[in-house]
């Protein structure tokens, strides 16, 4: 029995060897058509001539091919089955005669003791022979599976197809095995662009991306992708710090998709569409941080300006400079004025690398007068902040010498010096019920709340209080009582400390105007409107703005220079002699209306030819020239090179010929219209045309108000020179404001006037009409008069006084602009009477006077101009320069001509390009910032 088990088990184990040996023949005739399906395909795609087939093909052999494959695999799935034992053991009596392993299946026909025995011994025999077959013959079964040797054909084909593909095997199997099938829906067709936009701060261009290019951008700069196809894709932020984002993009006008990206890390920024379409992987170039320093410390200077010398730099410019002051230990934290910042205008607009000049006047800071400490703060576009080491200084304070002008800067010290705030006693209703006639009404806060007010606020108020009592006698500028009982007023209104502080604007202006008078608000004008054209410039303002801001800053000098000559004359400070007319002093040149007028065009050539910078340095230039000119020494000139007819210094008598001209034109529309009115017989119209005649009498007497077309400086002497004619020392007699009257000289007698030839009561022989008093005659002084022009003239300067005032000429002209008020008053009463004819008369009066007056400042104006015979002289009769005669001067460096031309061709020429819609977006936006730089 033991011999038996033995034997079994080995033959157990040659008939799973023989299952063995079926089963791979069997694996064959299964996987055999998957097989010749995979090797067809992958012989074609190593071949090269599938990647040559469009993409749309490409998809659809692939999903063919896993169609197909798909298909053969479920086949061969279903014709698989492992070997049997029984097949096993037919293999095996197949390979050994007499079949044993079915012997050893059988039984003995007769099961007697001696036939079992026979039969067992056999069947022993017959296992032993069947487990000593060493190899079995499984060629049928291969021929049977493979019957045309494919197993052998397609490793061959394969590999010959594998020589042929090269190093590109890999690449081609991949895409044929995993081709594009976005191409079935059009994925293929997408198109994307794709670029980056700096930071407008770092000055750089925008640039086109590529896909898959690792491209360098500086920080914050805005990738844009803009994405045409058939549906909508998905794109994917992947920053290196953080997870991803997917954004889903709406399509435009266009029907593009867009999406923006801004980039402050390292990024990876993918199209998806059916796939992965585009990648665009970034690296961030760093925004170093700005440095700021003294390069020599604050100190005071002139005009009590604060003065330093600074230098700066930064990686893509400074955006902002400041002066910060703070340091003050008696400002308690709570105060929230721990630190007080003022604007540094750079030199140049956000500046790399800067070396520059401060000069500012800081009179008005809270802490003037007192020691803090100061230092430089720099901040770049990116907001990032650097700051200078701090310095130890003494902000300078404003001198007043005039008593309301001190104490006006007392309160307001007093006031910003505050650093409690207000309280407000628990239980106290903040409502208060006020009864009246017929109504009640509820106040939602008391009409002082000084009771809540902190002690030193209400100091403030008591000093104005203190210098406002008796202003009858103390004050003798109505303007500065009552801004500073104005100013009682909002501190007494106040319900916080930040609204009480707005009444330190108002106590400035007036310590202004009680120091300085009127000339206080001209060189306010001036400052704003200088600051204002100076930022233009720093910001790259549009050409219109600046060219406003430039209208503005030259009114403004203009009222500066009249409002300077005014407090001159006043003050007495006027001598005579000299070609220009206004000298300064320190030995400085003089600044006429040449000179003036050049600066200012030169100005404007430069802001409109894009020179920013320069315009800016000529801005500062001639700011500190005005301000050279305060407490100036007049010089009433004698003709020369120092006027300009066209300069802000006589623009007075051009203003008033053109309102004479348009009160005129007015006068004549309106006579017309009475006229009308007249023969159409309606007395209705009357009233509405005696309202246009007080309108238009009413202009003429504001223009009689401000002066009747008197130039500025004859404007700051009324009401002093015209008090009472013969006075001494006054204005209008011709003698020089703070001169004394000199022996030997008679009334409003000029100084060096002499009396030969004139005994007692000879000084007023042959005066004629509207002679003034003290005027010398000028009959048979040996044609005296005949250089100077007319009556009380100087020699150049027609009917002009000694003293600057036009003489009687211009009375002249003031007298016909009475004359012709008069007469539109009695046209309007004629008109209000329904009397057409009586009117119509008077208005011809009125245009009679108007055209009169005309002609007088018509010739007054050309007579005035000690330029204009040199200019006659210099034009040949058509009005044009004769050869070899310049017209620029050469004192102000300015772009000549051809330079001007040059650049207004090349902005022209932007800005033709700039509207033409052809262009891609990124271009016209690079055209924009060139027209908006320059």
């Amino acid at each position: 029995m033991a011999d038996g088990f033995g034997l079994r088990s080995k033959l157990d184990a040659r008939i799973a060897a023989a299952r063995r040996s079926l089963f791979w023949p069997a694996l064959l005739q299964a996987a055999l058509p998957t097989i010749i399906w995979f090797a067809l395909f992958a012989a074609f795609w190593l071949s090269g001539l599938y990647t040559s087939l469009p993409l749309e093909v490409q998809a659809t052999i692939g999903v063919v091919f896993w169609v197909g494959l798909a298909t053969v695999v479920l086949i061969g799935l279903k014709v698989w089955r492992r070997p049997s034992e029984d097949e096993a053991r037919d293999l095996i009596d197949n390979a050994i005669e007499g079949r044993p392993l079915s012997v050893w299946n059988d039984r003995p026909a007769k099961a007697d003791k001696i036939g079992w025995t026979l039969w067992q011994e056999h069947r022993e025999r017959m296992a032993a022979l069947a487990v000593s077959v060493r190899k079995l013959d499984v060629r049928a079964q291969w021929r049977q599976a493979d019957p045309l040797f494919l197993r052998f054909a397609v490793p061959a084909v394969l590999l010959v197809s594998g020589v042929v593909a090269g190093t590109a095997i890999v690449d081609r199997m991949g895409k044929g095995l995993f081709p594009d099938f976005g191409a079935l829906f059009g994925a293929h067709t997408l198109k994307i662009e794709a670029w980056v936009t700096p930071p407008a701060y770092t000055g750089s261009a925008p640039f086109v991306l590529t896909p898959g290019e690792t491209a360098k951008a500086p920080q914050g700069s805005e990738v844009t992708i803009r994405i045409i196809g058939p549906g909508r894709p998905q794109v994917t932020v992947m920053p290196e710090s953080a997870g991803h984002t997917t954004l889903n993009p709406e399509p435009g006008i266009d029907a593009a998709y867009e999406a923006r990206v801004v980039v402050k890390t390292g990024t990876r920024i993918a199209v998806n569409f059916w796939g992965e379409r585009a990648s665009f992987p970034f690296t961030i170039i760093d925004d170093a941080l700005p440095t700021v320093a003294f390069v020599e410390p604050p100190k005071l200077g002139e005009g009590d300006h604060t003065q330093f010398k600074y230098t700066t730099t930064d990686d893509y410019g400074v955006d902002k400079l400041e002066l910060v002051v703070f340091g003050r230990k008696d400002v308690p934290a709570s105060a929230g004025v721990v630190e007080d910042a003022t604007i540094i205008e750079t030199v140049t607009l956000s500046p790399k690398e800067e070396e520059g000049d401060y000069s500012q006047d800081l009179v008005r800071h809270r802490w003037a007068g007192l020691d803090v400490m100061v230092k430089l703060r720099a901040t770049d576009a990116a907001g990032q902040i650097a700051e200078s080491e701090a310095v130890a200084y003494r902000l300078p304070e404003k001198i007043f010498l005039q008593p309301n002008a001190r104490m006006a800067q007392e309160a307001r010290q007093i006031l910003l010096r505050n650093w409690e705030e207000y309280s407000t006693p628990e239980g106290v209703d903040n409502f208060t019920s006020v009864a009246g006639t017929g109504y009640d009404a509820i106040a939602t806060a008391p009409a002082s709340r000084l009771t809540w007010a902190p002690k030193e606020i209400r100091r403030s108020v008591m000093v104005l209080d203190s210098i406002t009592w008796r202003p009858e006698d103390y004050f003798e500028d109505p303007v500065v009582f009552l801004g500073l009982r104005n100013a009682r007023g909002l501190i007494d209104a106040a319900h916080n400390r930040a609204e009480a502080e707005e009444a330190e604007a108002l106590l400035w202006d007036v310590a202004l105007r009680a120091e300085y008078g009127s000339l206080a608000d001209a060189t306010a004008a001036l400052e704003a409107a200088r600051r204002a054209l100076e930022d233009a410039l720093r910001r790259g303002a549009s050409e219109d703005e600046i060219r406003r801001l430039m209208d503005m800053y030259e009114q403004a000098i203009e009222n500066y220079l009249a409002a300077q000559m005014a407090e001159a004359l006043r003050n007495g400070r006027v001598s005579e002699g000299g070609d220009q007319m206004g000298g300064m002093q320190g030995g400085q040149p003089p600044l006429g209306d040449d000179e003036l007028t050049r600066m200012l065009q030169a100005l404007r050539d430069l802001a409109e030819t894009g020179a920013r910078d320069q315009a800016r340095q000529l801005l500062n230039d001639m700011q500190r020239m005005l301000d050279q000119m305060q407490n100036m020494q007049i010089q009433m000139g004698q003709g020369g090179s120092g006027q300009n007819q066209d300069g802000p210094m006589n623009r007075a008598m051009n203003r008033a010929l053109q309102d004479t001209n348009r009160a005129l034109n007015d006068q004549r529309d309106l006579n017309d219209a009475t006229e009308d009115a007249q023969r159409n017989g309606d007395a209705q119209r009357g009233q509405e045309l005696a309202d246009q005649q007080r309108e238009q009498r009413q202009r003429l007497e504001q223009q009689q108000r401000s002066g009747g077309g008197q130039p500025q400086q004859e404007q700051g002497q009324q009401g002093q020179g015209q008090q009472g004619q013969g006075q001494q020392g006054q204005q209008g007699q011709g003698q020089q404001p703070g001169q004394g009257q000199q022996p030997g000289q008679g009334p409003g007698q000029q100084p060096g006037q002499g009396q030969q030839g004139q005994g007692p009561g000879e000084g007023q022989q042959g005066q004629g009409p509207g002679q003034q008093p003290g005027q010398q005659q000028g009959q048979g002084q040996g044609g005296a008069q005949a250089d100077g022009g007319g009556p009380g003239g100087q020699p150049g300067r027609p009917g002009v006084r000694g003293d600057g005032v036009y003489g009687q000429e211009n009375d002249r002209t003031r007298r016909l602009l009475g004359n012709a008020i008069e007469m539109q008053k009695r046209a309007e009463e004629a008109l209000r009477r329904g009397d057409f004819q009586a009117a119509r008369e008077a208005q011809q009066g009125a245009m009679s006077a108007l055209q009169d007056r005309s002609s007088e400042l018509a010739r007054l104006n050309d007579e005035n101009d000690p330029n204009a015979q040199r200019d006659r002289d210099e034009r040949d009769i058509l009005g044009r320069l004769n050869e070899g005669v310049s017209g620029q001067g050469d004192d102000v460096k300015i772009p000549d001509e051809m330079e001007r031309q040059r650049a207004r061709e090349i902005l022209d020429e932007i800005r033709r390009r700039a509207g033409n819609r052809a262009l891609t977006k990124e271009d016209l936006e690079y055209l924009q910032r060139l027209l908006e730089r320059f």
